[in-house]
């Protein structure tokens, strides 16, 4: 999701029309390996919330699904609208009893102010459908590698980790189905993608787990620079 007040950010970013809306073979493994993890059968709608270039929402309607975007940049919801796509500059803009199976959030939660969080994810679990979830990613508060993330973007409000992110949870009645790293796919990737994942994958299970029990006496922290977690309406 993007500050309106920078108005460099869309270049900064990279972000224009000629990229908009395109996605890779990497982007689809990846992308397909998070949805099969938010553990909802049969997706048929997704809701994406800041979708930023769009890498996500033009493969979901590639991939078949009903597919609606939500944004605060007012160039990018015109970029989107330009090109067919469903979107919005807000929540309350989608027509009233519109419900989703998943409800994408990719790199949107740090944006906002920590006060306002438990606020925004009541209203984001009005939109899912029986059984749905909500797919999030932002940095890992619990690594230092998430401050390369988390301070790397002059916007970025709030630091979330696995703690903070299961308060948030409870407290609107959602359930947390998975919180740790990011997919690493191997199958459907790129070469260099699926070798580098074969021997990174079982790396990092050894280094979050050694790391873990040396400094915090866990087994259960996720070093990684992001953290993903799925959260139910069960």
């Amino acid at each position: 999701m993007v500050g309106e007040n920078k108005e460099n950010y869309l270049s900064w970013k990279g972000w224009d029309c000629d990229s908009f809306g395109s996605h890779s073979k990497w982007h689809r493994s990846f992308f397909n390996s998070e949805l099969k993890r938010t553990g909802v059968s049969n997706i048929e709608s997704v809701l994406e919330i800041g979708f930023g270039n769009g890498e996500f929402m033009s493969f979901a309607v590639d991939s078949g699904l009903e597919t609606v975007g939500v944004e605060l940049n007012d160039e990018l919801v015109g970029m989107a609208s330009s090109m067919g796509y469903e979107s919005y500059s807000s929540l309350s803009d989608i027509p009233s009893g519109k419900r989703f199976d998943v409800v994408a959030i990719f790199d949107v939660l740090e944006h906002i102010d920590q006060v306002e969080i438990l606020g925004f994810l009541a209203e984001v679990k009005n939109k899912l459908n029986p059984g749905g979830a909500i797919l999030a990613r932002f940095p890992n508060g619990d690594s230092p590698l998430g401050r390369i993330h988390q301070h790397g973007d002059v916007t970025h409000k709030t630091t979330i980790g696995s703690g903070k992110i299961r308060y948030f949870a409870d407290s609107v009645g959602l359930s947390i189905r998975y919180c740790g790293a990011p997919s690493m796919p191997i199958f459907g990737s790129p070469a260099k993608y699926a070798i580098y994942n074969l021997f990174a994958r079982p790396i990092r299970w050894i280094f979050d787990r050694f790391f873990g029990f040396l400094y915090l006496q866990r087994v259960d922290v996720t070093f990684s620079p992001n953290l993903t977690v799925v959260l139910a309406l069960d």
